[in-house]
């Protein structure tokens, strides 16, 4: 008797989680790109006002504030900024929602993939996420350097 109860707990259980496996929503931020609207659900676009990050402790996001199309490679690709921190586009969040890559200057912005730049003064650009409720998520990203120019640019992915 007592192993049947353990048994139907288990298939209950497993039914149980299937269930919540089946309601779980994917976010993406390119697919959920808004240059109509910061924040956007669950996403903001901004930047970090200084370059420092402290352990455990998320950085102060200045939203960005001014939004549109940015005519690159005969493409217009969304993006948002600042009308305070600006300078040569930058810092900035971006957009390719289209199904082919955009050439933009020396370098190429693939195809469904979103951005960003940091500023000349080391503003970190940030895409946060936040959650819409407790509970566990799994976080599957790629970062690659878009601008050969650079050397690149670190990345942070901070739980806070």
């Amino acid at each position: 008797m007592g192993r049947q109860i353990l048994i139907a707990l288990v298939l209950a259980a497993a039914i149980a989680g299937t269930a919540a496996a089946a309601q779980a929503a994917t976010y993406d931020i390119a697919s959920d790109f808004s240059a109509a609207s910061n924040p956007n659900g669950v996403w903001s676009y901004g930047f970090a006002p200084t370059p420092v990050i402290t352990p455990g402790v998320p950085p102060a996001l200045v939203l960005y504030d001014q939004s549109g199309p940015t005519s690159c490679g005969g493409s217009n690709r969304p993006f948002w900024d600042s009308s305070v921190v600006q300078s040569s586009g930058a810092p900035a969040v971006f957009d390719n929602p289209t199904g082919s890559p955009i050439g933009c200057g020396i370098y190429v912005h693939p195809a469904h993939t979103a951005g960003f730049h940091p500023g000349q003064q080391d503003q970190f650009s940030i895409y946060r996420f936040t959650t819409p409720s407790t509970g566990n998520y799994a976080l599957d990203a790629t970062f690659m350097v878009l601008d050969p120019a650079t050397g690149g640019t670190d990345v942070h992915i901070l739980n806070n």
